[in-house]
């Protein structure tokens, strides 16, 4: 398995970040190679390409099945021959392909993004506070919880 080696791309999900995952991968000659937080909807092929593709030929199947069959449920016996239908349209090695040029993956085209599009990343990925400013925030904390406590008293009288 080293010999060749595989590349899997991956996001920061907890299973495929544990010591388990990473070490199989490590004794099994995988490198994985993780998406940064919030990205996946713009970075992962799958995503891209073919799973956005995949639910609206389902959403498209179960409306023409409803449509065709006025008053009728849809039960669990449907859901598959329905989702086959979307299946078969949508995971092609065109829509495959697609999703890892628009992701910039293959080829690679690091323009294919601009700054604005992974603004998300910014909502939670901030600097680490320093000394000062986790002590400001432990204060604020504080006075939180002083004016909580003393309103609980005064609905306790």
């Amino acid at each position: 398995m080293k010999e060749n080696p595989t590349l899997i791309l991956i996001d920061n999900h907890e299973t495929h970040c544990s010591i388990n995952a990473i070490n199989y991968a490590r004794n099994h000659g995988i490198h994985l190679l993780s998406f940064p937080p919030h990205t996946s909807h713009k970075l992962q092929p799958l995503d891209v390409g073919v799973y956005s593709s995949f639910k609206a030929n389902c959403k498209t199947a179960f409306n023409n099945c409803m449509a065709t069959n006025l008053g009728k449920q849809i039960t669990i016996y449907d859901g598959p021959a329905l989702s086959n239908i979307a299946f078969t349209n949508s995971f092609t090695i065109k829509n495959i392909t697609s999703g890892f040029k628009m992701s910039g993956l293959w080829p690679i085209n690091q323009l294919v993004f601009n700054d604005e599009d992974f603004l998300s990343c910014y909502v939670t990925d901030h600097p680490a506070a320093t000394s000062n400013e986790q002590q400001t925030e432990n204060e604020a904390n504080n006075n939180i919880n002083i004016v909580n406590n003393s309103s609980e008293e005064k609905k306790r009288r």
